[in-house]
């Protein structure tokens, strides 16, 4: 849009379809499919009507739990589907295939985010896209947002209608955007925040329209000093001649990625001893998601079905305890000790306690504990061991912890 002059008597306006996930019409989902095969066909082995009766079969079986009640979706797409925003884009291509070419008068640009539109048109027009765009399907509304102040906000940029009509883009934020960034003293890498004020910088740089750019600088000053950041950080990182950051092209196929957890004052050593192997290259990641943060709002799992555990049952008659870990259902892998114990096959250190001592575990999933969950097999191997070593009196054969390094025993025995 940037330095495009409109036609007199134009005006900016933005478009967004309602609730669009949960308002899709599977009906003309399957239609534009049908119309579009020879596109899909290729990629992928499906023929049409497998490919279609999938779509159906992932439409009319979207459930969710409140409550400990099962709920149907009985229209639209779910919101948490991966399929919804794919199906979402198909659908608003269609729309704008089917709608624009039927649009008499002159639109000097057109620009789609997902369900968000923005276009110029006669001010007198305003009504006739409304209404044209809402006839489209009853399933499909949409609102309008016409400017104001002849400017008109798009995702994070505002669209300026100056005196003689050139668009003019400026950087916008939401009234109620927090300005919160990383905190200069949060538990981050330091490169991590620097990195973020830069680029920042450039999608202002990018954005801002050059006569609005120094005040656009000046409020990201002050959001970053709100942020706990140095002034003369800032001075260095925003106040400088440089005005984009230059990337370089890497050849990945001889490097190994690998990622390992930020701790401060110990991950930074740790990297400066790795970076001797060229071969490897090491990303870090923050033990504290953001997740962790905020209460759950999604129904939790019950304990039996839960899996990709690491569980711990302990004796009803001493103080022993047995750590283990499943791929499947937690009833599954309870059902199995049960059945063990009742016939005596020495599948594992639980079932020797109990020949042994004549004992038998508390297999009641109040008594039972979920220590952690992974879905990857390696680490939920490693998480037992590490959960094994914790345990005071831990009835698990000395086997199931002979792959973990002493440096961790070590690092237990302290904690």
């Amino acid at each position: 849009m940037r330095d495009v002059t409109l036609p007199e008597g134009y005006i900016l306006i933005s478009l967004d379809v309602v609730s669009l996930f949960t308002n899709i019409p599977l009906d003309l989902i399957l239609e534009i499919l049908r119309k579009n095969w020879d596109l899909i066909k290729p990629h992928t082995t499906l023929s049409r009507e497998s490919f279609i009766e999938i779509i159906e079969f992932i439409f009319n079986n979207a459930y969710f739990v409140f409550d400990g009640e099962f709920y149907e979706q009985i229209f639209g797409t779910p919101m948490g589907s991966p399929l919804s925003a794919i199906l979402a884009t198909i659908i608003l291509d269609y729309l704008l295939d089917m709608i624009l070419p039927t649009i008499w008068f002159h639109i000097p640009f057109f620009y789609k985010f997902v369900d968000d539109l923005f276009c110029a048109i006669p001010a007198d027009k305003t009504a006739f896209i409304l209404d044209t765009f809402n006839g489209f399907n009853a399933n499909l509304k949409f609102t309008m947002e016409v400017e104001r102040d002849n400017s008109l906000p798009f995702l994070d940029t505002r669209v300026i209608r100056s005196e003689n009509n050139r668009i003019l883009l400026d950087w916008y934020q939401k009234p109620t955007a927090s300005g919160r960034f990383i905190n200069f003293h949060s538990q981050h890498p330091y490169n991590q925040k620097i990195n973020m004020i830069k680029e920042l910088k450039n999608r202002v740089c990018y954005i801002s329209d050059e006569s609005l750019l120094k005040k656009n600088l000046r409020r990201l000053f002050e959001i970053f000093q709100n942020n706990g950041y140095p002034k003369n950080t800032l001075n260095r990182l925003i106040h400088n001649r440089e005005s984009r950051l230059t990337t370089t092209t890497e050849q990945t196929n001889s490097f190994k990625f690998m990622r390992i957890p930020f701790v401060k004052d110990l991950t930074p050593n740790l990297i400066g001893v790795l970076n001797k192997f060229e071969n490897i290259k090491l990303a870090k990641y923050n033990l504290t998601k953001v997740g962790d943060l905020f209460s759950r709002t999604k129904e939790r799992t019950p304990i039996e079905l839960c899996t990709n555990a690491v569980y711990k049952i302990s004796c009803q008659h001493c103080d022993g305890c047995y750590v283990g870990q499943t791929q499947q259902w937690l009833k599954q892998r309870i059902t199995q000790h049960r059945s063990d114990c009742r016939i005596g096959k020495n599948s594992c250190a639980l079932v020797r306690h109990c020949q042994e001592t004549g004992h038998s575990f508390a297999f009641g999933f109040d008594d039972i504990r979920v220590l952690e969950t992974d879905s990857n097999y390696r680490n939920r191997l490693f998480l037992e061991m590490l959960q094994i070593g914790k345990q005071q009196n831990a009835v698990n054969f000395k086997s199931d912890t002979d792959r973990m390094s002493a440096i961790y025993s070590d690092l237990l025995n302290i904690l």
